[in-house]
């Protein structure tokens, strides 16, 4: 009778060598006091300097207090961090890099904790709505902002909104800012569609959609809610419609809560909100 093979416990047993490995379990990590004591920092080619935290697979910021104010700049990039959030006070931070994360958020009192900020990288997150760009207006040393890659670039009026909400951008998308631009900026958020906007992003914060996330990290997308001013110019604005097309048009926009959208069919018609020109009467 031929001997058994030994048990997988007993000494010396060893592993087919075609054997698949077994899985590992992966979990987000933590910012602790120990990792940001070991973290690599140097001086990075500007003389500044710098503390590496780039893919530790963290999801939440914490513990920066531990740094003591000792950096100019942070790279953060390429983590799991959803929102951004839990800065002590920091006046010595210029420069914060967030690239590749899952942000979708930012706290409204990031100008208070980071007052001297003048460069802020958060190209490939998730951030979704201009609701949450809101939250940087009192940002007002920030030079230089980068969101590639985030669907709010797709939003319409978003690079102007931007320039808007941060006076002292220079840098936009690694796109200078013109004076061009500033002025245009300046002139939309005089007139009734930039207010109608401005109108509908502060509903949309009163409802949440830029608060917690959802279950895939994103911002919960709310409807903004008409107010009672807007919804009176609503009722004029289909007693004027002049084609069912139209009607139809301004009744999508009230339930997606669009009320700069309800204006321009007002002052173009369909054809001329979806960019096409309006066919003569």
């Amino acid at each position: 009778r031929p001997p058994r093979p030994p048990h997988p416990a007993c000494a010396g047993h060893r592993k087919h060598p075609h054997a698949p490995p077994l899985p590992v379990q992966q979990r987000a990590m933590r910012l602790t006091t120990d990792t940001l004591q070991r973290a690599r920092h140097y001086l990075n080619a500007m003389r500044d300097r710098e503390i590496d935290l780039r893919g530790l697979k963290v999801a939440v910021i914490e513990n920066l207090g531990v740094l003591m104010d000792q950096f100019d700049t942070i790279d953060l990039s390429s983590n799991e961090i959803k929102v951004l959030e839990n800065f002590p006070k920091m006046k010595r931070l210029r420069t914060l890099y967030l690239n590749n994360n899952f942000l979708s958020r930012i706290s409204p009192d990031l100008a208070e904790k980071l007052p001297h900020l003048t460069t802020l990288m958060l190209a490939n997150n998730r951030v979704q709505s201009l609701a949450v760009l809101d939250n940087l207006k009192g940002c007002r040393s920030l030079k230089e902002l980068s969101l590639l890659g985030n669907p709010v670039i797709h939003k319409q009026q978003y690079r102007l909104f931007v320039i808007h909400v941060v006076p002292s951008l220079e840098v936009l998308d690694f796109t200078r800012v013109k004076p061009a631009e500033r002025e245009e900026a300046a002139r939309l958020f005089a007139s009734a569609e930039g207010e109608a906007l401005q109108a509908g992003l502060a509903a949309e914060l009163s409802h949440g959609a830029a608060g917690p996330p959802g279950a895939n990290g994103s911002a919960a997308a709310a409807p903004a809610a008409l107010t009672a001013e807007q919804k009176m110019r609503v009722r004029h604005i289909i007693q004027s419609a002049t084609t069912p097309d139209e009607i139809e048009a301004i009744e999508r926009k009230v339930k997606q809560g669009d009320f700069a959208g309800i204006l321009r069919i007002a002052e173009t018609g369909v054809a001329g909100a979806a960019g096409r020109p309006r066919p003569p009467p």
